[in-house]
């Protein structure tokens, strides 16, 4: 049996899984404290049943209180290992939002090197080939948004998808320019707005927490407000408009 290996995967289970075990262990602890509380409790009232004379208040103290030690190590065991569980969640959350950053950063990077290097159209050939390539990629259209051509006020629909999540529903280049600006009006007005807000007032369905509680954000003053991209593409000989995002939403402890 080779001893230093079974330690070595003992060391990244434990490194992978820490704030679970410890969350674990804060939880096991409480639960042992609250049972050690009650045998103390238990202990401590036969203790005073027996005595000859009614004892005061800080006689029951100084005889008993030793039976409570247990309970009190138990509790401060499990509100370390709720600290600990916490300050390792908080430090894996900030390294996330380093390298989250630090991708967009590159990101950025390299998107204004191409412009550079091959010109605004050129940059503009290679982005719309790309969301070409998004929605030929596509599962088959769904069939439950039906077929609508001519919008309430008389103009003519499109087809849209949605970059972010694949959805398709029915709309026009200037109804998403109008739900684009409604929404940054509550962007403004609330400081962040999710994802799944967006979709709201968009027209399609909620996703899941994951993808669906992301935000955009401008509380902090150096956020910004939702900006989108409107590209025509060709799908089963259909025009279709694909909505791509220029400001993405991030994690809200991002924020």
């Amino acid at each position: 049996m080779n001893i230093k290996a079974i330690g070595i995967v003992v060391e990244k289970f434990i490194k992978k899984n820490g704030p679970t075990l410890l969350m674990s262990a804060g939880l096991v602890s409480f639960g042992g404290a609250i049972y050690a509380t009650g045998k103390a409790t238990v202990k401590s009232v036969r203790d005073v049943d027996s005595m000859e004379e009614t004892p005061s208040k800080m006689d029951i103290v100084k005889a008993e209180w030793k039976n409570y030690i247990p309970a009190a190590v138990l509790t401060v065991t499990g509100v370390g290992c709720v600290v600990a569980a916490n300050h390792m969640q908080l430090v894996r959350i900030e390294t996330i939002a380093t390298a989250y950053a630090l991708n967009k950063k590159e990101l950025d990077t390299y998107k204004g090197k191409v412009k550079e290097l091959l010109g605004e159209q050129k940059a503009a050939e290679i982005e719309n080939k790309i969301a070409q390539d998004r929605t030929d990629d596509l599962p088959p259209w769904d069939d439950r948004i039906g077929t609508p051509r001519i919008g309430p006020d008389g103009r003519q629909l499109f087809r849209c998808i949605d970059g972010l999540t694949g959805q398709t529903f029915w709309s026009n280049s200037t109804e998403i320019d109008q739900k684009v600006n409604e929404f940054n009006n509550w962007l403004i007005k609330d400081g962040t707005c999710t994802v799944n807000e967006w979709l709201d007032i968009l027209g399609c369905e909620q996703i899941d927490e994951t993808l669906g509680d992301l935000v955009w954000s401008c509380s902090t003053g150096s956020g910004d407000l939702l900006s989108i991209t409107k590209r025509s593409v060709i799908r089963n000989d259909e025009p279709v408009l694909l909505i791509t995002y220029n400001s993405d939403p991030k994690p809200s402890f991002l924020d």
